[in-house]
């Protein structure tokens, strides 16, 4: 018993002493002496330079702390030499004693003077796809927040930049100086947020500042940030007068718990143009969500926004423009995972062209839509309608600007559209119970009634009345909507338009009865008058 109690002491004094060396070489290290051996080791891991111009500092009680200056991370190969990461000063403490309970209590995280480049070259490569593991690591469990007290963050002129050299772009963020209250578990964070940014596409500089108070509630699953408010002066050549004005605020509330998400109250207000909306979405994790959006947007002038883009040659364009004005009031919902959207109320005019009326479609992303509209629009220029329309069309040959194109050569681009359309493809029945239309001095009207769309023996009711004085113009424009390389309508109206004028004028008037499943083709009236041609009688 005795040689177990003196080997015990024995090992406990040996213990003790290991401790004190182990406090007494970590109070008197000195990290400065091993920065060749940092730089080295950073080499190994990740190919890239760093350097350690400034003094670095640790603390270990009662703070386990990080101090550095002067820390310079090098850039991936091809980049060129300006660093991919630099700071002038860095600080970062956590309390020692609390950790052995779990408990983590951090200061105020100090950055300062921090520069971050990002670069993407003509091949799509990023300068920091290198630093990225291809194999994701096995996740660990995510810290506690309630075991979590942050004193806040504090960055000081930071910079950004991103340079993207398979678009030519560039984009700059700089004095970012962002800070934070205490993070302290259930307790709201006040955020204040400034920064200096400009572009090359569009040319604009910007001053702005960002304040909001953030709430959360995690056992709930409850995030706010109420109040937000956004300030910031644009300046730019392509702006009047130089520089303008940017005002948002608004209010946003998201409950992961119940898989909602609310904007309220947002306000907007920047280059003559106001924005006012709240929207309420559901089931915002999943890829089908649901949207309720009331909004309004009001434009003085739509030229000067293309040109402030610098979307050309349309913004010179619509700068010709007598009314340049854009309005639109809508209520609308949408639910993604039924496909069914319905737009209760519209409102839009835009460039001297007004739309009104109410549009309901189920089963949208299905092959068996249906749907409910009411639709009036009328204006005085379709060919610019089109144009503005083709600017956020995608692909390599958007058909909307390309036909905008077509029509600028005409003398009458005016144009009324009146519908009401009831169809349900799932049944194959579609009843367009009312159509006008008043298009390239062409006159349309009409009814058609159909049922069995879907399938291969259709049957038709219904009366038309056509009349005009350009037959030729009429087809080519319909043969733009014809699928195929050689629409069959626009070529026809290329043949056509060698006749003399008077030829090319036409009316048709015709009541129609066709059954295909029976086989049945009844025309009770008749009439067509075109290209020195009459036809009249039934059939």
């Amino acid at each position: 018993m005795k040689a177990l109690i003196k080997l015990s002491l024995y090992l406990t004094g040996l213990l003790f002493i290991l401790v004190i060396a182990v406090v007494v070489t970590l109070a008197t290290l000195d990290p400065n002496d091993h920065k060749d051996w940092i730089i080295a080791k950073v080499q190994q891991q990740t190919g890239r330079t760093l350097a350690l111009d400034g003094d670095i500092k640790l603390t270990f009680y009662p703070w386990l702390g990080l101090e550095a200056n002067g820390v310079t991370l090098g850039n991936a190969a091809g980049f060129g030499d300006q660093p991919f990461f630099h700071t002038k000063h860095v600080k970062f403490r956590i309390k020692l004693l609390p950790i052995l309970q779990k408990q983590y209590e951090v200061d105020t995280i100090h950055i300062d003077g921090a520069v971050i480049n990002l670069a993407k070259n003509k091949q799509g490569v990023n300068n920091w796809d290198d630093l990225v593991d291809a194999e994701p690591k096995q996740q660990q469990e995510p810290l506690p927040l309630t075991a979590l007290v942050l004193g806040g963050v504090d960055i000081k002129d930071a910079k950004l930049t991103w340079q993207d050299d398979s678009t030519a772009t560039r984009y700059e963020i700089s004095r970012v100086n962002m800070s934070t209250g205490a993070l302290v578990y259930g307790e709201p964070i006040d955020l204040s947020l400034s920064f200096n940014a400009l572009a090359n596409k569009p040319d604009i500089q910007v001053t702005a500042e960002l304040t909001g108070t953030i709430a959360y509630d995690l056992d709930n699953e409850r995030y706010s940030i109420k109040p937000l408010a956004f300030r910031a002066s644009l300046k730019g050549k392509n702006i009047p007068g130089g520089e303008t004005q940017v005002l948002l605020a608004t209010a946003i509330e998201v409950n992961l718990a119940e898989d909602t998400a609310t904007i309220s109250d947002l306000s907007l207000d920047a280059l003559g143009t106001q924005v006012l909306a709240n929207i309420k979405a559901s089931k915002i994790q999943s890829a089908t969500p649901s949207v309720q959006a009331e909004l309004k947007i009001k434009a003085a002038d739509m030229a000067q926004l293309f040109k402030i883009a610098e979307i050309e040659p349309l913004a010179s364009q619509l700068a010709k423009l007598k009314n340049r004005q854009f309005k639109l009031n809508t209520i609308l919902s949408a639910d993604m995972a039924r496909g069914d959207v319905d737009i209760s109320e519209l409102s839009a005019t835009m460039l001297g062209a007004s739309l009104n009326g109410k549009l309901k479609a189920t089963n949208i992303q299905s092959d068996t839509p249906a749907f409910k509209a009411e639709l009036n629009a009328s204006g005085p220029d379709l060919s610019t309608l089109l144009r503005v329309a083709g600017q956020f069309e995608r692909g390599e040959n958007p058909k909307l600007a390309t036909l905008g194109k077509q029509l600028a050569g005409l003398k009458d681009r005016k144009f009324v559209f009146k519908v009401a359309l009831d169809a349900d493809l799932m049944r194959g029945d579609m009843d367009i119970s009312r159509f006008s239309a008043k298009l390239l001095g062409a006159s349309i009207q009409g009814r058609v009634k159909a049922s069995s769309i879907q399938s291969e023996t259709p049957s038709f009711q219904g009366n038309l009345q056509a009349s005009g004085p350009d037959l030729p113009s009429l087809l080519q424009l319909a043969g733009q909507f014809q699928g195929g390389k050689d629409p069959v309508m626009a070529k026809y109206g290329k043949q056509l338009t060698a006749v003399s004028t008077k030829q090319k004028a036409f009316s048709v008037d015709v009541k129609f009865d066709v059954d295909l499943k029976s086989g049945d083709v009844e025309l009770t009236k008749l009439s067509v008058k075109t290209l020195g041609l009459t036809v009249a009688g039934n059939l």
